[in-house]
């Protein structure tokens, strides 16, 4: 079902490359940056987090592990595995409304 959110995704970042070149100040995006970058990483989580799921129960794995801990451990070959625990960990401090500090998790 996850696949579903692809065309949501597609739209949200149509819209975000829509928006007119507005330069951020030194430590943040626009209002409107923020909130659709914040609904992709979001969505794109949701939907990578589902397809997994999926892989899962398609082949009868009752592994409670989270989604990252699954593909470290059965696809130890996935190259992009970097950029899949940053998306994960990303979305995670937005949704959880995590606390960061100097590039560091403080909650």
């Amino acid at each position: 079902m996850g696949f579903r959110y692809l065309y949501p995704i597609a739209s949200l970042l149509e819209q975000l490359l829509s928006l007119e070149n507005r330069n951020p100040n030194e430590v943040q995006a626009s209002t409107l940056e923020n909130g659709y970058s914040c609904s992709i990483i979001v969505m794109c989580g949701l939907m990578i987090e589902s397809a997994i799921a999926r892989v899962k129960f398609d082949q009868d794995i009752e592994d409670p592990k989270s989604a990252l801990q699954y593909v470290k451990v059965y696809f130890p070959e996935y190259e992009r595995f970097d950029e899949l625990e940053e998306l994960f960990v990303i979305r995670d401090a937005i949704v959880h409304n995590h606390i960061w500090e100097a590039g560091q998790q403080v909650v």
